[in-house]
């Protein structure tokens, strides 16, 4: 994008979180952190060459999009469970423990997400990396590598499968409301140009 001194300006957008349930706030980051994996990856997809090193980023958007979405469906469905215990390390980051929950909370079949969601928790289970660590950091405290040495991502196949969620987000989401008797709110945004 080209700016000149007398056009630069900034986009700025307030929203008040505080007075969101904390689910809707889930949600919506989720729905967020999808959108931005869904932006990279078209942009990788349609690069002369891929960089691992901005695909890496989508792919873990992606993941956090799917961990945030689930945190506030068992938030939404689960009164007894407290936000710290899904931050611990019995879930945490851990999509297949989170998924899980999820599943006990709503056992009914149109709550089950889309199936190749499962690549996505298989994908983590196969790495040895549970909590998705060697997407974030290239090594951990002790300076050893997350992961194995050598890790791939199948860009069409993710882009694919974060364009899937966020379709059927919309449908989790309306579904798990209506299950605990919630409305939808809207979260007004305020958005201005600062010059």
């Amino acid at each position: 994008m080209n700016h000149d001194a007398d056009s630069e300006h900034h986009v700025v957008t307030v929203w008040d979180r505080a007075s969101h349930p904390q689910h809707e706030l889930s949600f919506r980051h989720a729905e967020g952190f999808v959108h931005a994996a869904i932006a990279i990856l078209e942009e990788q997809r349609n690069a002369d060459q891929a960089d691992y090193f901005n695909i890496a980023p989508a792919y873990f958007a992606l993941e956090h999009g799917i961990e945030l979405f689930l945190k506030g469906a068992i938030l939404l469905g689960d009164s007894s469970i407290a936000p710290e215990v899904l931050a611990s390390k019995e879930l945490g980051h851990n999509l297949q423990r989170l998924y899980d929950r999820y599943l006990e909370i709503f056992v009914d079949d149109r709550y089950r997400m889309y199936h190749r969601i499962g690549e996505i928790i298989d994908w983590r289970a196969t790495t040895n990396d549970p909590g998705g660590f060697a997407l974030r950091y290239p090594f951990d405290r002790g300076g050893s590598l997350y992961g194995p040495g050598n890790l791939m991502i199948d860009v069409d196949l993710v882009l694919e499968i974060s364009r899937e969620f966020l379709d059927d987000l919309g449908r989790l989401e309306q579904a798990v409301k209506e299950a605990q008797g919630v409305r939808s709110c809207a979260i007004e945004q305020f958005r201005y140009r600062r010059e």
